[in-house]
């Protein structure tokens, strides 16, 4: 057999993003020769840009070992990032030591021009309903827009934070058994002012998703999706400074409802229930008391106190055992969560054990 000539197996997973007035390459560097001989030392990579119908030039060279995991970065020329938005792809070659190749890699097509503008001043505010993500509105001279059916969105990535808040609690919150992700991508809906004339409104988000008493950051950015040449493109604009929060759970649960009491003479106790709480996050119950005089039956007489006990009621309901034959009393239930914020009572409910 003849000797190999060492010609690395062209690279076929080449992937190109545009962030900015930047494009991140990525690729995996074969192992292996045409001939299936094993490469031992570093490979020598070229790597070119093209745009329209220009030929494929070569703005850099690496030396990178087999079967690594190659990334590297292109700062576009000026005259690549600005004006109507045009097709232009990525590709690289690997050279043996005669400067032969077996081919060029598989095409990365991104778009050059205009890129969609950098998103400032992201603000993080803890709600009930989860943490709100807003920021401020590009300038109105934007010219991201300028791909005829370009769609714009906001994109988020959120990470969540090794530092836990010491409130926590002890067990994982998990959805359908599995642990919420260290890191994901959210995407608000089409952005609606991004297709009236560059005219922007500060927008926000609510990621109902994010857990109490954790700790996230925020990276906000445009992401425009756009087709040039019958190829689906995204390009994204540069992303904003990140911001991060931590989401204490200072939110009492709702008020209970439907508390009722009905006198049980032959187990002398007074029977309470009242509706389930709706929140996943939902502890128990604490049931206050208080004495209601007979001659004013609407009159309070006394301070409502905790009669359920130190430990939370569990299940929406209740018997007062202590209750005593012929006295009325006022009851009222509060709500409290895994963080221990507790509702306003209940409406109360009048009743009495009978003489």
């Amino acid at each position: 057999m003849p000797p190999s000539l060492m010609l690395p197996l062209a690279v076929t997973d080449l992937a190109a993003m545009r962030i900015g007035d930047k494009v991140a390459l990525h690729w995996t560097m074969p192992r292996r020769t045409t001939d299936r001989v094993v490469l031992q030392a570093d490979q020598q990579v070229e790597i070119c840009r093209a745009a329209g119908a220009e030929p494929c030039a070569v703005f850099r060279v690496l030396l990178l070992a087999p079967g690594s995991q190659a990334q590297t970065t292109d700062q576009l020329p000026a005259a690549l990032q600005v004006g109507t938005n045009r097709l232009m792809h990525y590709e690289v070659r690997l050279k043996n030591h005669a400067q032969h190749d077996a081919g060029p890699s598989n095409l990365a097509f991104v778009p050059a021009g205009w890129a969609p503008p950098a998103i400032q001043s992201v603000q993080l505010a803890n709600k009930a309903q989860g943490i709100a993500v807003s920021w401020e509105a590009p300038a109105e001279d934007s010219q991201a827009m300028t791909a005829p059916g370009a769609v714009l969105r906001v994109r988020l990535l959120r990470h969540r934070l090794a530092a836990e808040s010491a409130t926590a609690p002890t067990k994982e919150s998990t959805e359908a058994g599995v642990p919420q992700p260290t890191e994901q991508t959210l995407e608000a809906p089409e952005h609606p002012a991004a297709m009236a004339g560059g005219k922007w409104t500060p927008d926000s988000i609510v990621d109902a998703d994010a857990q109490q008493n954790r700790s996230y950051s925020y990276t906000v950015q445009l992401v425009e999706q756009l087709t040039l040449e019958g190829h689906l493109l995204e390009m994204n604009g540069q992303p904003a400074e990140t911001a991060a929060l931590e989401a204490r759970d200072t939110f009492a649960p709702a008020v209970p409802e439907d508390l009722a009491a009905v006198a049980n003479a032959t187990g002398k106790a007074i029977d309470l229930s009242w509706t389930a709480g709706p929140e996943p996050d939902l502890r128990g119950y604490r049931v206050y008391r208080r004495e209601t005089d007979l001659a004013a039956q609407s009159a309070a007489t006394s301070t409502p106190v905790l009669v359920s006990g130190p430990a939370l009621v569990t299940v929406p309901s209740w018997s007062d055992t202590a209750a005593h034959p012929g006295v009325r009393y006022s009851y009222s239930v509060a709500a409290v969560d895994q963080s221990g914020n507790e509702s306003a009572r209940s409406a109360e409910v009048v009743e009495a054990l009978p003489q």
